[in-house]
């Protein structure tokens, strides 16, 4: 009888080369992958059925060396249990019985009738039982569940440690396996859209997660429809330009945003959007229709039942500086800073606090003499920067760093136009920010001690404002002067669509130049504005501000004086 080593000598070969494993999977697929060994087959079946080829000699049965990990948390091999099971068959193949997150690795040796035993094979491909589907929790929606962009971030968490992928609505999702998170951009489209999240891992094991939500840009329609649309602008400035009405917009910057909207023969519309505010979706804008300006009473501002008077020759701003739809009050003095009085009761019936100084990180801000204060969005990133002129000339920009409903102004800097020259004039400098050429870009309007205007127009963008040498104003081909203290305010005084030309004076009056054109101006020759048919006048140093106060749908004068006080003329 030949020894069982001759018996066993082909099917040693055989098996050192091909020993395999196959594992009965039903309808799902085995992923393979770089896991806990070099090579890793992973299957989600109860069972996995091993074979190998049989030996040429008699054979009694097989033994099998069935290596069994079991992962606890986290599935590391640092965290686990090893046993070592000894199995055996009678014929070339076992049907091994496998439990979830369990791998296992099987060595076979073959023994004679006569209890003779070949060597141990070589260890099988490692295999891992994953036998759970994949556990899966995106990151709550915002409720309801909309919103205002064309493309979402989906987050979420998962929990597998053999995943494979995460797509959503088919687009494969970014994986953090540190902290088992997932992301993904995807596309919107108007009205109710699915997010279907899809997670596979390396067994084949798959969830579905599906969630709704509705992306709704805000509509913007006004009556009559056509109007100039504009946003973050304020009270004394239109704001960025954006087409015309009906506009439909996604959200751009977080929260509130300042709407205005102009249309010949109708009042400009003033409000506030908040694109957070997700209960609406289309604004509907009634335009009121223009009615003449007529100024019978003047009477001083209040603040807590007394006039409001700093010092000497106030200089008025109206913005609405908290963003809370109501008009407030900034006060430049003679001393060179800026009072700030709340608005306490409505838009159309204002009631004013205390004050309070501007201030910078290093204090008050104060710019000598004569603060000449404008706000306006001057880089558009939303928030309301301030200009300030003094009376030396000098202009001085204070970028708002805060919010748009809490400003917070950086250290003072000074504007240059395109030759390095400080923008500026000979004194008590007026700053009135406009888009005088209308190509949707804002330049600087400035009035000077000696009664002339210098406008900077922007040869760069909106944005990023580069301005060329200053042009002096012209009206009817000659030169405008008003004497001397020039304050100028850009409106459209009779609502013809054209920008007019509002200019304060060193005596007290206020002289209103209209413009015949459109695009850069035409001013024809001045006239006084007047108050009960009489040339209306302040003690001096009039600066002008045309607004509707009280939204009776007229407009009226607010007028600062050398006196100190501030004057509303309707």
């Amino acid at each position: 009888m030949r020894k069982l080593t001759n018996y066993f000598s082909l099917w040693q070969s055989l098996l050192a080369i091909s020993i395999f494993i196959i594992l009965y999977l039903v309808s799902l697929n085995i992923r393979e992958a770089l896991s806990y060994s070099s090579i890793a087959s992973y299957f989600n079946q109860q069972h996995a059925h091993i074979s190998w080829p049989p030996s040429e000699g008699p054979v009694d049965h097989y033994l099998l060396e069935v290596t069994d990990v079991q992962f606890l948390s986290g599935s590391t091999s640092k965290s686990a249990i090893t046993r070592v099971n000894y199995l055996s068959s009678r014929f070339p193949y076992y049907r091994l019985q496998c439990e979830h997150n369990h791998s296992y690795k099987v060595r076979v040796k073959a023994v004679s009738p006569l209890g003779d035993t070949s060597d141990y094979s070589e260890e099988s491909t490692l295999f891992i039982c994953d036998r759970k589907n994949p556990e899966i929790t995106p990151t709550a929606l915002p409720l309801p569940r909309k919103v205002r962009y064309p493309v979402f971030t989906i987050t979420g968490v998962f929990y597998e440690p053999h995943l494979s992928f995460i797509t959503v609505n088919g687009k494969t999702a970014s994986i953090n396996p540190v902290d088992m998170s997932f992301k993904a951009r995807v596309d919107l489209k108007v009205g109710t859209n699915s997010l279907n999240i899809l997670a596979r891992d390396l067994a084949g094991n798959t969830s579905k997660k599906r969630v709704s939500l509705n992306y709704a840009p805000l509509t913007i329609l006004s009556l009559p429809a056509g109007a100039g649309l504009y946003w973050n602008g304020n009270y004394a400035y239109s704001g960025i330009y954006s087409g015309i009405t009906p506009q439909s917009y996604n959200q751009a910057l977080e929260g509130k945003q300042i709407l205005r909207l102009r249309y010949p023969g109708f009042n400009d519309y003033y409000g506030i959007i908040d694109f957070s505010d997700l209960s609406k979706d289309t604004y509907t804008i009634p335009l009121v229709p223009f009615r003449e300006i007529e100024l019978n009473k003047i009477t001083p501002l209040k603040s807590q039942g007394k006039e409001i008077l700093l010092s000497t020759y106030s200089h008025p701003f109206v913005v609405d500086y908290n963003l809370d739809g109501k008009k407030d009050l900034l006060l430049g003095s003679k001393e060179g800073k800026i009072a700030l009085f709340i608005n306490r009761g409505t838009e159309s019936t204002p009631i004013f606090s205390d004050y309070h100084f501007l201030k910078t990180e290093e204090g008050d801000i104060d710019v000598g003499t004569h603060a000449a204060p404008f706000m306006v969005d001057y880089n558009n990133d939303g928030t309301q920067d301030l200009l300030v002129g003094n009376g030396e000339g000098l202009l001085f920009y204070y970028d708002n760093q805060g919010s748009s409903s809490e400003p917070a102004f950086t250290s003072s800097t000074t504007l240059k136009d395109t030759d390095g020259l400080t923008l500026g004039v000979d004194s008590y400098c007026t700053p009135c920010v406009v888009d005088w050429d209308e190509d949707h870009k804002k330049d600087i309007l400035l009035g000077s001690g000696s009664g002339t205007l210098l406008v900077y127009l922007n040869q760069g963008e909106d944005s990023k404002p580069l301005f060329a040498s200053p042009l002096p104003v012209e009206a009817e081909g000659e030169e405008l002067t008003v004497g001397s203290f020039a304050a100028p305010f850009v409106a459209d005084w009779n609502s013809d669509g054209k920008k007019d030309l509002l200019v304060g004076d060193g005596d007290g009056y206020v002289h209103l130049y209209y413009n015949d054109t459109d695009g850069k101006p035409d001013f024809l020759k001045t006239e006084k504005v007047y108050l009960n048919r009489q040339e209306l006048t302040v003690e001096g140093a009039a600066v002008p501000f045309l607004i509707d106060w009280d939204q009776d749908g007229r407009k009226e004068l607010l007028l600062g004086s050398s006196d100190g006080r501030v004057y509303l003329a309707m």
